[in-house]
């Protein structure tokens, strides 16, 4: 089996490939995007048809089949076009799902998808082997005695076998025990001891009759009399005036209030009267004051009016005369006046004896000095003279103006006092002013209270004349009297009532007695037909408890005896429906009511039993034999193994004799490897590269199996995409080999190391190196 010829038209987004002739190694070359997977798709497509889509997994990117062809070479050299001339499967026999186990590797695993099962089957189709039947034979056996294959019995939907089976045992001893205890209890006699614990029930229940219609009789009379006692008291209830507390209570409140309102209006009248003296007494003192601080001030503004601007002329020239004053006593004045003093009599003294002209100018200056002095001193005396003459003219007229002062200064005290005086006078005018205010707010306020309070009073005297007229009564205590007469009567009514509401309830009705009057009537008429019953009969209420004992121990006694027959009768039909689930509602007559009909199910569970007993023993025999057989048949898988085997050569071959021995355990279905140290691995203990390398003999191995010892064709998807360098370039030696032995490998990589490991063999000729997308589309 040889692919000789390709050509890919159209597929998809792929460009036309146009023809390729292929060789023993192709290198199909694209960087990741090119349409190398694409391509793989369609060479699939080609190959298997429509079988591909079901077979090959994630193929379905491109709706389309596509347009163009594939020429295979068969064993005797023909060539075949597909898929026109058909599928691969239509001239080698080999299945889209096969050549995906044995010739395809995708997504760099190398390992085969449900090994152990397609071993089988692979064997199964070239050796006739016939493992299969003996498991379907197997599987009958099991089906025939409703076990598994541990030898339990099956529990799958819709049967549930185990359950029904381990329910029947449960159920036989239960069962068992139910007969036990139904002899135990005297099952049978059941329906005796139920009739006569009925008879005694009867009597007692015409004794308490008895008693009942003695009862009712005494309660139509106590009914009877009450109410017409009711009715009585009601009717005198009805012809005193209605009040209540709450119209005592109420005038009562107002009585209080007209007492209050008259003793505050009374005590008021009087504070007014005190409040009027008050008032007039801060009347006169204000007028007292007023005319003091008049007086006071006349006086004041008539003593200022004469001799303030006196006293201010006099203020004036003593201050003009303590500044002449204090220059005159100034030592600097006093020795200038000296020293020009003594100058000019030395200058005068030698002017006499040596006239120099020098002399002459300060004898002139000592004159001018001594002059200034003596002018100074001048102005300062005249200046006393004359505050003399104003102190004395100021000292007349304030004596005339009735000021006893003998200086300045006692005059100025005196005109100080008085101005003290008129200060002192506002003030306590200020102070009787208001006085007289507060006076007559404070009276104002008695008399708005006084008109309040005659306000209230009057209102009072209206309110306990309207409580006259709505309730009758002449006075508060003669409203109490009435009270007190209606309280008694209602007490009266509450009693009787309180003694038909004890005997009759008050139905489904509420309100006061008068609104149940007409119920507790028609309750006492329903009893007169009692009137004349069970005459000379004393009802008595110890023998009515009595017998109302008597008759719940009897119904006690005969419920329980109901309830215990239904009990049994329930676990006898619960027993039976079991029976129904067991049988699957197979058995007819199972009907079970007494304790013979159990004792007979009984037996035909335990005979049930012990035939699906019989049965899985019998089952499980014939398994065991049929079991040997199939282990026999089973060794036939590990002919593709084994010291001779394909396999263990390929492996070899590939691994340069590193491992010698491939084996296959039908048992745990595990593949070992024997290297040439003897020493035994299991599949998933070697190496990545190892690993690889075996999957790649067993697909040698089963390819040629396949092909009945012909070479093929692997279509390799960048299986070694996760090698190191080194165990890239172990398994390209691999493939190399494979080659060599003339198997065809069409080689689908993306990677540039791929591309680097190849080259010399692509330029050696060794490999033909196709890209996927030459013109880059």
């Amino acid at each position: 089996m040889f692919l000789t010829e390709y050509a890919l038209r159209r597929y998809g987004p792929l460009p036309d490939s146009g023809m390729l002739r292929l060789n023993y190694f192709n290198l199909f070359f694209g960087a990741n995007e090119d349409g190398k997977t694409m391509t793989i798709d369609a060479l699939l497509k080609m190959l298997f048809g429509k079988a591909a889509l079901r077979s090959f997994q994630a193929i379905k990117r491109v709706e389309e089949q596509p347009d163009g062809y594939v020429v295979l070479q068969l064993a005797d050299r023909n060539e075949v076009k597909l898929p026109e001339a058909g599928s691969l499967q239509d001239f080698l026999g080999i299945s889209a799902a096969e050549f995906a186990n044995i010739f395809i590797i995708r997504d760099s695993n190398l390992a085969i998808a449900n090994e152990d099962q397609f071993y089988r089957g692979v064997t199964n189709r070239l050796t006739g082997m016939r493992s299969d039947e003996i498991n379907r034979v197997i599987n009958e056996l099991r089906e025939l005695g409703k076990i598994t294959n541990t030898g339990d019995y099956k529990n799958t939907a819709p049967e549930k076998f185990k359950d029904r089976f381990n329910k029947a045992r449960q159920s036989l001893q239960q069962g068992s025990q139910l007969v036990e205890k139904m002899l135990a209890e005297g099952y049978a006699g059941f329906e005796e001891e139920l009739a006569a614990l009925k008879g005694e029930q009867e009597e007692c229940q015409k004794q308490l009759k008895l008693q009942q219609k003695a009862a009712n009789r005494e309660k139509y009379e106590t009914g009877l009399s009450a109410l017409n006692r009711l009715k009585s008291t009601l009717k005198a209830l009805g012809q005193l005036s209605q009040v209540t507390e709450e119209d005592y209570d109420d005038w009562h409140k107002i009585e209080l209030k007209h007492g209050h309102n008259s003793d505050e209006r009374k005590h008021l009248e009087e504070d007014l009267l005190e409040g009027r003296k008050l008032l007039e007494s801060a009347g006169n003192e204000l007028l007292s004051s007023k005319i003091a601080y008049r007086e006071a001030e006349q006086v004041q503004k008539s003593v200022a009016g004469n001799i303030e601007a006196d006293l201010e002329q006099y203020d004036r020239q003593e201050a003009m005369c303590c500044r002449w004053e204090t220059l005159a006593e100034k030592s600097v004045l006093g020795r200038l006046a000296v020293s020009g003093f003594i100058v000019f009599l030395l200058t005068l003294a030698g002017s006499v004896y040596r006239p120099y002209w020098w002399l002459y100018i300060l004898l002139g200056l000592a004159t001018a000095t001594v002059l200034l002095t003596a002018v100074i001193y001048i102005i300062l005396l005249y200046r006393k003279g004359r505050l003399k003459e104003t102190e004395a003219a100021l000292l007349a007229k304030a004596e005339s103006l009735n000021l006893a002062a003998t200086d300045i200064h006692f005059l100025r005290h005196d005109f100080g006092a008085l101005a003290q005086k008129v200060v002192v006078l506002g003030g306590r005018l200020s102070e009787a002013e208001k006085r007289v205010e507060w006076r007559q707010k404070e009276f104002d306020r008695l008399k708005d209270d006084l008109e309040v309070r005659e306000r209230q009073v009057k209102e009072t005297e209206v309110d306990i004349e309207r409580y006259k007229t709505l309730t009758g009564a002449d006075s508060l205590e003669t409203l109490a009297k009435t009270i007190k007469q209606q309280q008694i009567l209602q007490k009266e009514s509450e009693k009787e009532a309180g003694i038909l509401e004890s005997h009759f309830g008050k139905g489904d009705r509420s309100g006061s007695p008068v609104e149940l009057i007409p119920y507790w009537e028609s309750q006492v008429e329903a009893l007169s037909s009692f009137a004349q019953a069970a005459s000379g009969i004393v009802p008595d209420r110890k023998i009515i408890t009595q017998l109302n004992e008597t008759l719940g121990r009897l119904e006690e006694k005969i419920q329980g005896l109901i309830e215990l027959t239904q009990e049994r009768k329930d676990e006898l039909r619960g027993f039976e429906k079991e029976l129904d689930d067991i049988f699957n509602n197979t058995e007819e007559n199972l009907r079970c009511e007494t304790t013979a009909d159990l004792k007979m199910m009984l037996k035909k569970l335990a005979d049930w039993i012990g035939f699906c007993e019989e049965n899985r023993e019998a089952a499980q025999a014939a398994i065991t034999i049929f079991a040997k057989i199939e282990q026999e048949e089973e060794q036939k898988v590990s002919e593709l193994f084994g010291d001779e085997s394909p396999v263990s050569g390929f492996f070899d071959l590939i691994t340069g004799g590193l491992y010698k021995k491939v084996i296959y355990n039908t048992e745990h279905n595990t593949i070992n490897i024997i290297r040439k140290d003897g020493l035994q691995l299991h599949a998933d203990q070697l190496s990545g590269g190892a690993y690889d390398q075996l999957y790649f003999a067993i697909r040698l191995a089963l390819g040629e199996k396949i092909l009945k010892g012909e070479k093929g064709f692997f279509i390799l998807d960048d299986p070694f995409i996760k090698a190191d360098p080194e165990r890239l370039k172990t398994l390209i030696s691999m493939l190399f080999k494979i080659s060599s032995a003339g198997w065809q490998i069409l080689y689908f990589s993306s990677k540039g190391e791929i591309r680097q490991a190849l080259e010399h063999k692509v330029n050696a000729g060794e490999v033909q190196q196709i890209l996927v997308n030459p013109g880059g589309v």
